[in-house]
């Protein structure tokens, strides 16, 4: 039963219309609209949470910034214990778990001649579990003060560690993505000039294959500027300046979310010059066609959806998924989106962070994770703990495997841990409560979804 018939407001509204006059006959039709806009009745999505940060001892450790395997079986994490025997410096460090069988890895090892006691962190991993991407910042001159930042890639499977690019190529953000076929990486690099763009990097041999033609494409260091999709082929970056391609569509001066197609015309071959074989377009577009100000695009995996953030005028907050082959804009969710969030392959699943209290068994005011699943138009609270508590302080980070099944993020702020969430496994103590499609706090660009009118409970 869906949460309007369940608060006992759409059956007195529609029996009242057939009793009294024809003005009250347009608030039926208005409830019937609604109806026909919300998800019919639908099992309980139900849910099992598994602590993932673990000591050698089994016990809840510190962890952040997780990233998901595309079948879920493969966690990595960063985190400032000493969680293996071969970690012996105490100082931030990425492992990664095999859900399956417990084992935790250290992946920050081997770092070509790194200097001791430095900080490893914001891993990214690829579909296999096998390649993980991660980040490093250190001081090479104590004197003038100048700071090395790499992102180095780890290969389980041969033990290998390599610079996704050298040092020489000057300061790299910790803000990137590993597509989850292993191949390319997606992150935003100085460009001489003090901006930086957006780059496409062939892990394989180092090379830069495609730089975005905008400065401070996915800068200022914010996180979920930049997304890969699952081959590479397509990337999403933040940029304030218009691109001067007739596809780009922007003319606002706003941040705005982009799409680059490294193959557009689909022969397989990636980043041939010319119009017709790559493009770069504006994607953060509203329902009714306007683009105000969008940032922290994610493409799914397959490379058919978009999700965005937009921030309105008014200080409000909407989320929204753009589908790239018809071209329609939907909400997901309204209010107090946060700039992170992960897509499942297909586009279904979309995870992410807010500190909105979205539904009714939501108690906590802090940042919590919750699913949108796209087909049913459900909004599901997934951030529990083992236990069944509610994450209580800061649940952040959301990764989700291809299929959507899992969920892993991170829960506090100061001496977190990570969990791995089993949407498909029924719960030993605490299920997430059923909820309302979101209600946006302003119908200006939502005319078309009369559920929208609703933003009351009884």
């Amino acid at each position: 039963m869906n949460a309007l018939s369940r608060r006992g407001i759409v059956t007195p509204l529609i029996n009242a219309a057939t009793k009294l006059k024809p003005i009250l006959f347009a608030v039926a039709l208005v409830t019937s609209s609604i109806l026909s806009n919300l998800s019919t009745a639908d099992p309980l999505r139900k849910g099992k949470t598994v602590l993932v940060s673990t000591d050698p001892n089994g016990d809840s450790a510190d962890g952040g910034h997780p990233s998901v395997s595309a079948d879920g079986r493969y966690v990595a994490f960063e985190s400032g214990n000493q969680l293996t025997p071969d970690d012996t410096d105490g100082n931030l460090d990425v492992y990664r778990k095999d859900m399956a069988t417990g084992d935790i890895k250290l992946v920050s090892v081997d770092a070509l001649g790194i200097p001791a006691g430095v900080c490893y962190r914001n891993p990214s991993m690829s579909g296999d579990g096998t390649k993980i991407a991660y980040f490093v910042s250190y001081v090479n001159d104590l004197t003038l003060g100048c700071y090395v930042d790499l992102v180095l890639l780890k290969d389980l499977s041969i033990g290998q560690t390599k610079w996704i690019l050298p040092p020489s190529s000057g300061y790299v953000s910790d803000v990137f993505q590993l597509s989850r076929d292993g191949r390319y990486v997606v992150t935003d690099r100085e460009n001489g000039d003090s901006y930086h763009d957006t780059a496409v990097i062939d892990v394989s041999n180092g090379s830069v294959v495609w730089t975005s033609p905008f400065i401070c494409g996915g800068c200022l260091g914010r996180e979920g500027g930049l997304s890969i999709s699952d081959n590479g082929r397509f990337v999403t970056f933040d940029s304030e300046r218009q691109h001067n391609s007739p596809y780009s569509q922007d003319n606002d001066g706003f941040w705005d979310v982009y799409l680059h197609d490294r193959d557009f015309d689909g022969n397989g071959v990636y980043d041939e010059v010319g119009v017709t074989k790559v493009r770069t377009s504006l994607v953060g577009i509203l329902p009714d066609g306007s683009s105000p100000q969008t940032l922290y695009g994610a493409i799914s995996g397959d490379g058919k959806w978009v999700a965005f953030e937009v921030t309105f005028e008014s200080g409000i907050i909407n989320l929204y998924l753009r589908n790239l082959t018809t071209g329609v804009t939907e909400l997901a969710s309204s209010g107090g989106t946060t700039d992170l969030m992960s897509l499942s392959t297909s586009g279904r699943f979309l995870t992410f962070a807010t500190v909105l209290m979205q539904i009714p068994n939501d108690l906590n005011p802090r940042p919590d994770i919750y699913l949108w699943d796209r087909e049913l138009r459900k909004l599901t609270l997934i951030s529990f703990r083992p236990d069944g508590s509610q994450v209580a302080e800061y649940a952040s980070h959301p990764s989700i495997s291809a299929d959507g099944r899992y969920v892993a993020f991170g829960g506090g702020l100061i001496n977190g841990a990570v969990y791995r969430r089993d949407l498909n496994t029924p719960c030993e103590v605490i299920c997430a409560e059923d909820s309302v499609p979101p209600v946006p706090p302003s119908p200006r660009f939502h005319q078309s979804h009369p559920s929208h009118l609703f933003l009351f409970y009884p």
